[in-house]
C-alpha cells in the first residue's frame, strides 16, 4: 500500500472535513471530487473488507452530500474516511 498516496489523502480529507465545518461548500465539494481518483486508486490496493468498508463510507458521505447535511458529510469523512485510512497506513 502506497503510504505516502494515503497521508496525502488523509491531509486533504482533514482539509475538506474543516471546509465543510466552515460551511465553505463550494472549495469542499471542489476539492473532494478532485481528490475521489485517489481514493479510488488506494481502493484498489485494499483488501476485500477494507474496500467493502469504503463503499459504505463513501455511500453514507453521497446520501449525506444528497440531504445537503455537510455537517454529517464532514463527520463521516473525519470520523469514519480518515481514521479507515489511518489504521490502514499503520497496518
Amino acid at each position: 500500500m502506497n503510504n505516502i498516496l494515503i497521508g496525502n489523502v488523509i491531509e486533504i480529507l482533514e482539509r475538506i472535513a474543516e471546509l465543510l465545518y466552515q460551511e465553505n461548500l463550494k472549495e469542499a465539494y471542489v476539492t473532494l471530487g478532485a481528490t475521489l481518483p485517489q481514493l479510488d486508486e488506494i481502493a484498489l490496493g485494499m483488501d476485500a473488507d477494507n474496500r467493502v468498508s469504503m463503499r459504505d463510507n463513501l455511500y453514507k458521505a453521497l446520501e449525506a452530500m444528497e440531504n445537503q447535511d455537510s455537517i454529517l458529510l464532514a463527520d463521516i469523512i473525519q470520523y469514519e474516511l480518515i481514521e479507515m485510512l489511518q489504521d490502514i497506513r499503520a497496518e
